[in-house]
């Protein structure tokens, strides 16, 4: 039996990666499982895997449960994790797979194939054998100095007491507008019709 090693990272965040090890007879429900734990997630939510193409472009999904409608061709229903088996799945031996966890949140993973390699015998998998860093808990706040540099770059500076839409002094904001369209005009318009 072999073993697949996955690099897993998490987007946005360079301070965390870990290595993940899953047998190949092992569906994608188990690696979703050990993904949950590893990121200290609660577990209660939506999740998808995507392949991807090496621009990490999303190709075809795998579903946690199948969403689709009962009557929806087959050809658009979604894989489902615990009928996918990683040895029958994946045919790339460098496959680029997007994890994401939480549609609201948008909770999103990279992972990649490392290697494959023969089980070790009496291993249990899946299981996370390499840990760089640590992952912010879910709900966690962001950093302060993350935050100081958003609201830096998104400020908008507005004078309640200043009005944007006046001209020079004296002039109305959009000039003859109001004379432009008098109901002469309008009148006018509509007979030529």
């Amino acid at each position: 039996m072999h073993a697949y090693t996955f690099r897993i990272v998490l987007e946005d965040y360079d301070d965390f990666y870990a290595d993940i090890e899953v047998a190949a007879n092992q569906n994608f429900e188990d690696l979703h499982k050990v993904i949950v734990e590893l990121a200290e997630l609660k577990g209660n939510e939506m999740a998808s895997f995507y392949f991807c193409d090496y621009s990490w472009k999303r190709k075809s999904e795998i579903a946690l449960v199948d969403l689709s409608e009962p009557d929806e061709e087959d050809a658009t229903k979604p894989l489902i994790m615990k009928d996918c088996i990683l040895a029958k799945t994946i045919y790339d031996p460098h496959q680029r797979i997007m994890y994401v966890y939480d549609f609201l949140n948008m909770i999103t993973f990279y992972l990649e194939l490392k290697k494959i390699s023969e089980a070790q015998k009496g291993a249990k998998y899946p299981r996370v054998s390499k840990k760089c860093g640590e992952l912010p808990k879910q709900g966690a706040v962001l950093p302060q100095k993350f935050i100081t540099e958003f609201e830096d770059e998104a400020a908008v500076v507005f004078d309640a007491n200043e009005n944007d839409f006046e001209g020079e002094e004296g002039e109305e904001p959009f000039g003859e507008f109001g004379e432009e369209f008098s109901s002469e005009s309008t009148e006018k318009s509509s007979d030529e019709f």
